[in-house]
């Protein structure tokens, strides 16, 4: 029996014993008591049924429900969202995309509410120049960001007498404005790409991204180098393991003259190709042949690191220049906002032609905190001043 089916049955009970608790009768009226007792009960255990029910089936719907999976990139997200637009070839189109901010823990979720989100990284393929820094978030309006770097520390612990004269240690600081710059591109295509999500996607990951990268590591290798207060070095180019041996030298620079020590080294892929060319005497190459590793040693590595630093290889900087420095602790890429997508059909007479722009954009500066934690080494004949600081 259910408990609803009980309750009724109780109630039914109390009514037939009416006429005798009416009359005054005892065993009715205790009858009566302890039968009210029990409707109170089984009220008390159906209301509680009925709230159980109530939360299970709440859960069930939820579970049946499709969940939208967040987008795991940005062309997703803007195929998306042509999609739910409606918009088909020959319609008006005018879109703007969320801003996406570079996070290699994409979050879950997608509120379309927000007009910046942390979901998805720059779909990067490669080892780039700005992830060998730190990453900072600007927000606000400005497009300018004030920061503080250090100049070379002055004086020195000393060993003094008891009531001698202490010397004073200083580190100056010195005011800089860092400047947010716009990269940001386009490209045109047919407007039949709104019926195939999948190529408007790889579009975007693929040739945009690809080349937004390849702009931003330009001018931030720019930005470094024309930093005031770098270390410099230089190397004799007649001797083909030149740059090598300055490396190492630029190692000792950073760690003698800073509290900084070298993780990185970022050079161009002529001068890369050449050290990995260098042979020994016996005719071996030094960072190993084309099948296998030095003298056989060990399996061919297609890009190995020299001297144990991160080695990247960018066309980005000059042949005979190689930048030398403690990346990760010196120097920081600041973003402000995110990497944004915009379509429209009705820029100039894209609309009669049936095609689409599609652009990319986004902001970002290099804040120099340390200048002296870099080297920029530099071909030279003259090797007598190898070191020096701006």
């Amino acid at each position: 029996m259910s408990l609803n089916e009980k309750l009724t049955e109780r109630k039914a009970a109390l009514a037939a014993l009416t006429a005798d608790v009416e009359n005054g009768d005892a065993e009715a009226i205790a009858s009566a008591k302890s039968i009210m007792d029990e409707i109170e009960g089984l009220e008390e255990a159906v209301e509680v049924a009925s709230k159980s029910a109530s939360i299970i089936e709440s859960i069930k719907a939820d579970d049946n429900t499709e969940k939208k999976e967040a987008p795991k990139s940005i062309g997703a997200k803007a195929a998306d969202m042509v999609k739910e637009a409606g918009w088909t070839s020959g319609k008006r189109i005018d879109l703007q995309t969320p801003e996406f901010k570079s996070d290699p823990a994409p979050v879950s979720g997608w509120s379309e509410n927000e007009q910046t989100h942390r979901v998805i990284e720059l779909p990067h393929r490669k080892l780039v120049f700005a992830d060998l820094f730190s990453s900072e978030a600007l927000t606000g309006s400005s497009t300018a960001k004030e920061i503080i770097y250090e100049k070379p520390l002055t004086g020195d612990f000393g060993v003094v007498a008891e009531a001698g004269k202490k010397p004073m240690i200083q580190w100056d600081y010195e005011k800089k404005t860092v400047s947010i710059e716009k990269i940001a591109g386009y490209l045109k295509m047919t407007d039949e790409f709104a019926e195939d999500a999948a190529f408007l996607a790889d579009t975007i990951n693929g040739r945009l991204a690809h080349k937004l990268a390849c702009k931003e590591e330009d001018r931030l290798v720019y930005n470094l180098l024309n930093t005031s207060g770098l270390q410099t070095a230089d190397y004799d180019p007649s001797d083909n393991k030149g740059i090598a041996e300055a490396v190492l030298h630029a190692q000792g620079l950073i760690a003698n003259n800073t509290d900084y020590r070298a993780d990185a080294v970022v050079m161009n892929p002529a001068d890369y190709e050449a050290l990995r060319l260098v042979k020994d005497s016996n005719g071996q190459y030094y960072g190993g042949g084309f099948w296998n590793g030095e003298y056989g040693n060990a399996g061919i590595q297609s890009n190995p690191n020299l001297w144990g630093l991160r080695t990247l290889v960018s066309p980005c900087v000059t042949q005979g220049t190689v930048i030398v420095g403690d990346f990760k602790n010196g120097a920081s890429v600041l973003r402000k906002g995110g990497v944004r997508v915009d379509f429209t059909n009705s820029n100039e007479d894209d609309f009669i032609y049936n095609l689409v722009l599609v652009r990319m954009e986004e902001r970002v500066g290099l804040a120099v905190y340390a200048p002296a934690a870099f080297v920029v080494i530099t071909a030279e004949a003259d090797t007598d001043t190898d070191s020096d600081t701006e």
